[in-house]
Formats: structure tokens, sequence, C-alpha cells
């Protein structure tokens, strides 16, 4: 996965981890002064990171850490990265499989929970509908947040 963390001085750190980004934000906030929080998460690995990191390189203050524009922060916080996969139907799909099958849960309660019809958690997870640009960003902010988790 990778994550972007976003430090009290609006810098922000994209990195990889192979583990939960609340647990690479507890061990990175542990070394830094300053509060910090997760932004985003996306799927992808060490070449997703690097292309973010080629993409970002102007803004680059140090190792992982940019100081990126106020427009590409608000575009990041609202979960918006030109190119990247994150709102892939495929990649949504498993993740809501995933979760209904972590948790034991039901199409009804996923829909209560992200607040959208359960016909249409059904028809996403079926293929029968694509998932809206709204819950695609909706699902990514509960992943970063670890809500979707078992």
């Amino acid at each position: 996965m990778i994550y972007f963390i976003k430090s009290e001085n609006n810098y922000v750190k994209i990195g990889y981890t192979k583990d939960n980004p609340k647990k690479r934000l507890s061990a990175i906030q542990g070394y830094c002064p300053l509060r910090l929080e997760i932004l985003l998460v996306i799927p992808g690995g060490f070449s997703v990171e690097k292309n973010l990191h080629s993409k970002f390189e102007k803004y680059r203050i140090h190792g992982e850490w940019f100081n990126l524009p106020k427009s590409i922060l608000r575009e990041i916080e609202k979960g918006v990265i030109e190119g990247m996969p994150y709102n892939n139907q495929d990649y949504i799909v498993n993740k809501l499989l995933n979760w209904k099958r972590s948790c034991n849960l039901t199409y009804y309660k996923m829909a209560t929970f992200l607040g959208v019809s359960e016909s249409g958690i059904n028809r996403i997870v079926n293929g029968n509908r694509n998932c809206s640009y709204r819950l695609a960003l909706k699902i990514n902010s509960y992943l970063a947040k670890g809500h979707l988790s078992g």
C-alpha cells in the first residue's frame, strides 16, 4: 500500500508499506515531533511509490518528504491523483469483498455503514454497476483510517 502522511506543517511523506498504514503512521510519529495524519492510502508497491516520488520530485524537501503546493495537497486530501488506480473497479470490489468476509457482514450492514443502498452494493460487487467516484473516495477514506478491516 502507498500512504500519504501529512505533518501539521503540511509536509507530506509518500511511502510504501506491506503492513497496515496505521502501524506505519505510529512508527513515524514516534520519531517526529509534529502531529501526523494519514491523508490517503492507495494500492501499489515500490514502482508506484517511485513513480509518485518522480511525479513530485520538484517538491521534495528530504527523502520521502515533500512540500506540495496547496492545490496538490487538496487533490490528495480528496483522493484525486492523476493516473493512480485507487478507484479502479476491481480494487474497490476486492476491498468490499474482503471487508464483507473479514467482518462477516451482510450487504445491508455494509450499505448502511457506507450510506448507500444495499442493492447498489450488490450490483457493484456482482459487476452490474460501476462504483461511483464518490463511493470510491469514501471507501478509500475509510480504508486509510482502518475502518474497513476485520
